[in-house]
């Protein structure tokens, strides 16, 4: 991928004399690439009363709104069309994240209802769906926070933030308040643990995830051999190996801060990271909320840099305590939700 830097300066500065030296470092920076600007670029924005999740699925692109109280689409004409609730409805509190599963259902995490919904779509595109044509059904939860893993219409949730779907007919379900990971077999409906033992802590590097902890799980990510984890109140990334059973520590020190970029990933701190995902290229995505900014982590380098938002030189866009955050299957772009500046945000491959 290309960088580039962009220098401005006046005429006169060409017409004066300057030293030897200093006229070749400033013709070797205008010649050479630079890993911290990205020839990348905001190229969409689309008004959405407070987003928080977004979800890509094809052309389809979901996203939760807290101002509406909905789950909707973008359309091709970059608007928000709310589809599944609505402030009058009275379906949803908070909805925070929102997944798509292989039959077009919807799992959306209703977080201050402390409950699952699944919703059954028409599998039609985004100029397509009617509204008419969603129907949605509460799967786990029963309105009220606790601590319960049983069949689906008992078990209890506190601020329930995230979902994933597994390959298996699984759903994980990111229970932050409890300080767990919850597993709901989409087959039986019953919940049980999957990761977590409810303690407020960090979790060891290596450690299985049946006895580690953690703390203030807020968003989950899955591809094919890892469960990705951001710890909101853990100020940290984490990377459960579906094949070992174990957890690895992949970014942040667990204290709040924002330092560390073109640095180690595990050294660096963060502030409160709520969205997670992997783009096409293996990099992990992060919205370091509290920060303001996204950050992308180089796994096998053990590198972090800030992409969007926050204080670096390269942020020409100012975000407002973004919050979900999707990769669009191409190079390392991705959909944010740009909450409290109330708009989703494309950011593109140039």
């Amino acid at each position: 991928m290309s960088h580039r830097i962009v220098v401005r300066t006046s005429r006169d500065w060409f017409r004066r004399p300057h030293p030897i030296s200093f006229t070749l470092a400033v013709l070797m920076l205008l010649s050479v690439n630079v890993s911290a600007v990205w020839s990348q670029t905001v190229t969409a924005t689309v008004p959405v009363g407070m987003p928080f999740g977004v979800e890509v699925d094809g052309d389809d692109v979901w996203v939760t709104s807290i101002t509406d109280e909905s789950v909707g689409l973008i359309s091709p004409d970059d608007r928000y069309r709310p589809l599944i609730g609505g402030a009058e409805a009275g379906v949803f509190q908070w909805p925070h994240e929102v997944r798509v599963g292989d039959a077009k259902q919807l799992y959306i995490a209703d977080t201050r209802n402390h409950r699952i919904i699944r919703v059954d779509t028409d599998g039609g595109s985004a100029g397509q769906n009617d509204p008419a044509d969603h129907h949605y059904q509460v799967i786990a939860g029963t309105g009220k926070a606790g601590f319960a893993d049983g069949p689906g219409g008992s078990a209890l949730f506190n601020q329930p933030h995230s979902v994933v779907v597994l390959d298996d007919k699984t759903l994980l379900i990111a229970d932050t308040k409890n300080h767990r990971i919850r597993k709901l077999d989409l087959k039986s409906g019953v919940v049980s643990p999957y990761c977590g033992d409810g303690s407020p802590e960090l979790p060891k590097d290596g450690q299985a995830r049946q006895q580690a902890s953690l703390f203030g799980p807020r968003s989950l990510a899955v591809d094919d051999n890892s469960v990705w984890i951001a710890l909101r109140e853990g100020n940290s990334i984490w990377r459960l190996d579906r094949a070992t059973d174990t957890l690895h520590h992949i970014a942040g020190t667990g204290r709040k801060g924002y330092d560390g970029d073109g640095g180690s990933a595990k050294a660096a701190t963060m502030n409160g990271p709520k969205g997670l995902d992997i783009d096409a290229e293996g990099g992990v995505l992060v919205v370091d909320t509290e920060n303001h900014c996204v950050r992308r982590i180089d796994v096998a380098a053990d590198r972090i840099e800030t992409v969007l938002g926050g204080n670096q030189a390269a942020a020409t866009t100012e975000l407002k305590r973004p919050h979900g955050i999707a990769a669009t299957g191409q190079g390392r772009s991705f959909w944010l939700a740009d909450s409290e500046n109330d708009r989703m945000l494309l950011f593109e491959d140039q």
